[in-house]
Formats: structure tokens, sequence, C-alpha cells
């Protein structure tokens, strides 16, 4: 009888060791050094975002911008992210090919690293399709600060100007610019 409750006591005791090398496992472990995006996330987020958003713009015109977002960008480490998501159509009408140009620029600057935010929609026929587009892209080196992201269209180089270009017809039109740390 004497030897059983010593081997339960025994079994006891080595649960006991077992639990304690846990706790102390885990307490170091929970000691351990933190990332430095999360110990800063209290005084400045990871990343930050910002949606500008609209209905029914109804851009017709060649060049210019066409809509613009302001955003603050806070550190000078960081890559912003932006996005357009909209209708977009070109129409060639009376010529035979028509090419038009959606970018983004910054402060009026298009990015140069890597490289621009862009794409090119172009038209052979006289259709009046508006397709929803997205257009995105990560743009390093932009100092911290206000940015003000603008949304332009121009025609494309080396094609002869010509046909029409819409924008946002008849539906919601964003723009949404995110500002993310990188490992770039």
């Amino acid at each position: 009888m004497t030897s059983i409750k010593m081997m339960v006591s025994s079994r006891r005791f080595l649960s006991l060791i077992l639990v304690l090398l846990c706790v102390v496992i885990a307490s170091r472990v929970a000691g351990e050094e933190k990332p430095e995006s999360l110990v800063n996330s209290r005084r400045r987020p990871a990343h930050r975002l910002k949606q500008c958003a609209w209905s029914n713009i109804n851009y017709y015109g060649a060049n210019g911008i066409i809509k613009e977002c302001e955003f603050t960008k806070r550190s000078d480490k960081t890559a912003l992210r932006v996005l357009w998501n909209g209708n977009l159509r070109v129409r060639s009408r009376s010529v035979p090919n028509s090419c038009f140009r959606w970018y983004f620029t910054f402060n009026g600057n298009e990015c140069k690293d890597p490289v621009p935010i862009d794409s090119a929609v172009s038209s052979t026929s006289d259709e009046n399709r508006h397709r929803v587009t997205s257009i995105e892209g990560l743009c390093y080196g932009i100092p911290s600060g206000r940015v003000n992201v603008e949304f332009r269209q121009s025609g494309c180089p080396g094609v002869k100007p010509g046909g029409e270009a819409y924008t946002g017809w008849n539906s919601a039109s964003r723009i949404i610019v995110e500002e993310i740390l990188t490992s770039y």
C-alpha cells in the first residue's frame, strides 16, 4: 500500500513539475521582443487607409484630372497603394483607332518607383460600352506629409488623338489610398 501511495505521490509531483515548466516556458516566450510594428502600433499604425467615393461623376474629356483624394502620409519608409474602381469607356467615333490612358499622379507627378500606375484602353468601333475597371499599384519613395492623389486621363502616347473617353457613367467610382509598411 505504501508503494502505491508513493507512486501516486511521485506522479503528482511529476505533473506539478511539468506544469511549472510549461509556465516558465510560456512566460519567457511572452517576454520576447515584439516586432517594431506591434510595439509602435498605439502611436503609429502599421498602415492607414482612406477611401474617396463619388456617384455618377460622368467625366467626359480628353485630358485632365478626373478626381483627387488628399491623403496624409506619416512615414518616408512606407509605400502608397492606390486603387481606382469605376467604369471607363473609349469610343472611336469617326477615327479608325482611339486610345486613352488612365493613370495616377502624386502631387502632380507620376510614380517613378517602380513604374507608373496606369492602364490604356483602345477601341476600333463606335460601340458605347462602359466597363468596370480597377487600376491599382504600389508606389515607393513618396515623402511623408500631405499627398494629393490624382486620377487622370489623357491620350495614349504615340497614338493619333481622336475618339472619346468617358469615366464614371451612372455608377459609383472610388479611389482607395493605403499607406503600408513593406520589406522593400
